[in-house]
Order: C-alpha cells, then structure tokens, then sequence
C-alpha cells in the first residue's frame, strides 16, 4: 500500500509502482489515509523528507496506527534512534 497527502503524487507513485519488474497485478494499492494504509500492516516503510522531527512525528502516528508492524525507515543520515524517540 502506498500513501500520500497529495492526490496527484500518490497517484502517480502507484502507476509507477505498479509497473515494476515482478510486480503482480493488483498487488500495490493505493490509500489516501495513512490509518486506512497502516492498518493491518505487518511492515511499514517510511520514505518521507530527511527532517528529524517530521520522521518522529510519523513514528509517533504509526506507532498508534499498527501497533504490531515493524517500523522502517530509509534514512541515510539521521541516527534511527533519534527518528524512534518517540515511539513507545
């Protein structure tokens, strides 16, 4: 599941998504509600902006979301301890 605040990258994220070598059809979806795509996740991968707070906040909500998932990041230059702060 792939998710966005603005309707027109998260459409284009998907359509990109979906043509990716292996990628069976139907297998990526789209949702504009971060709960409605962190719901039953079992993993959640955050690719959002390099900013430390902004990472923490996500955490934080995904924390509450999916409870049960592991939680990921694809920081290349922020300490992951510092990005799950918030994270009980």
């Amino acid at each position: 599941v792939i998710t966005d605040a603005n309707p027109e990258i998260l459409s284009a994220a998907t359509a990109e998504a979906g043509e990716v070598s292996g990628a069976e059809r139907g297998s990526v979806s789209a949702a504009g509600d971060l709960a409605a795509a962190a719901g039953d996740s079992d993993l959640v991968v955050e690719a959002i902006v390099e900013n430390l707070g902004i990472k923490q906040e996500l955490f934080a909500r995904l924390d509450k979301l999916a409870p049960g998932a592991v939680l990921a990041t694809n920081t290349s230059v922020l300490p992951i301890g510092a990005v799950t702060e918030r994270v009980e």
